[in-house]
């Protein structure tokens, strides 16, 4: 509780953060969706002290974490069984990870 409380922000930022939020995170009363987070760390690992994937190779994995929860809903069923929207957020500190992905979508569609 008390990491909860240092954490908080200040009551003039809060409104601001929640409309944020609100923005990124698409809501649909009807079809709840599911976010995913996927922050890849390329620049000081890639190479060094992992190995480095490729775009396509994080949607492997984020398809098979949605999968995952699908077989492990504890009672979620019914909102994945309505192919709810899935939302990845996306973060690295590569561009070159966001030209994978405009790529990858471009080859999807």
């Amino acid at each position: 509780a008390i990491v909860m409380y240092i954490l908080r922000p200040l009551q003039e930022h809060a409104a601001k953060i929640q409309k944020l939020v609100q923005n990124d995170i698409p809501y649909d009363t009807k079809s709840p969706g599911i976010s995913l987070g996927l922050p890849i760390r390329g620049s000081d690992k890639c190479n060094r002290e992992s190995e480095c994937l490729t775009f396509p190779s994080y949607m492997n994995m984020m398809s098979k974490i949605y999968s995952t929860s699908k077989e492990n809903s504890g009672g979620a069923e019914e909102i994945l069984e309505n192919k709810p929207t899935v939302t990845i957020f996306l973060t690295s500190e590569l561009e070159t990870i966001f030209d994978d992905k405009d790529r990858y979508l471009r080859n999807t569609s």
